[in-house]
């Protein structure tokens, strides 16, 4: 009697036991999938959230890049002007000093001219 007991008390352990390694196996099963899933939508957020990121920075270094151009087109506009207008005050001054030479020149040559001729008039008489 008590063999037959024994062996009842043995099977329902067996029983009791598949039963519950059963229950592990579906909640590690359940678990490991969730986890999967899980990893699976964190991957999709964060390649989601690069490719945002990418678009983003794209186009703000796009939009920084044209202002540097434009911010250079036009220091280069100003400096080219202010070199524009002191190379034409260097030669309007230049000219305007050519000018007075050129008067001192005809000046001077006509006191010479008007001095020999008076000079030689009198070594003349």
């Amino acid at each position: 009697f008590q063999s037959k007991r024994f062996e009842s008390i043995v099977l329902s352990a067996v029983v009791i036991q598949r039963i519950y390694r059963g229950y592990e196996g579906r909640t590690l099963y359940v678990t490991t999938r969730e986890k999967e899933v899980h990893r699976k939508e964190l991957e999709a957020q964060n390649k989601s959230a690069t490719t945002i990121q990418r678009v983003y920075k794209g186009r703000f270094q796009s939009k920084r890049f044209e202002s540097i151009v434009l911010s250079a087109v036009v220091i280069q506009r100003i400096y080219r002007g202010y070199e524009g207008r002191t190379l034409y005050v260097t030669t309007r001054e230049k000219e305007v000093h050519r000018k007075e030479l050129e008067a001192q020149n005809k000046s001077a040559t006509t006191i010479q001219r008007v001095y020999k001729g008076r000079f030689q008039s009198k070594r003349f008489e």
